[in-house]
C-alpha cells in the first residue's frame, strides 16, 4: 500500500516552519498546570483570528487536556489571568472576546 503525501502550499510550508521554531523555544511543561506537555497552543483561535497564526505572543504549550479545556470550555478560560493578560499585549478585543471578560 502507497502512502499519499500530502502536499502542502509553500505559504503554509513557511508557517509550518515560523511554528516549529517557535516551540522549539518553549519550555516542555504545560502553562496552566505545570505537567510536561507538548501541544503548541494558539491562545486565540487561528480559526477566528488567522492574523494571530504565527505569533509568538499567541503559542504556547499545554498539555493534551488542558488544551482541550482551554479550547472547549469558557468557564476555564476565564480562570486563566495569566493567558489572558498575554493576549492583552497584542489584541485587547479578542482577550475580552475569547476569555469572557468585560474590560
Amino acid at each position: 500500500m502507497m502512502n499519499k503525501i500530502k502536499n502542502v502550499s509553500s505559504k503554509q510550508s513557511l508557517r509550518n516552519r515560523a511554528l516549529s521554531s517557535i516551540k522549539k523555544l518553549q519550555p516542555k511543561i504545560c502553562v496552566i498546570c505545570g505537567r510536561p506537555a507538548d501541544d503548541l497552543c494558539h491562545l486565540l483561535p487561528k480559526s477566528i483570528w488567522p492574523e494571530w497564526y504565527t505569533e509568538s505572543l499567541n503559542l504556547v504549550i499545554m498539555c493534551r487536556s488542558c488544551h482541550q479545556h482551554h479550547d472547549d470550555n469558557i468557564q476555564f478560560r476565564t480562570r486563566q489571568d495569566k493567558l489572558y493578560n498575554q493576549v492583552l499585549k497584542f489584541d485587547v478585543i479578542g482577550a475580552n472576546r475569547y476569555y469572557g471578560k468585560n474590560e
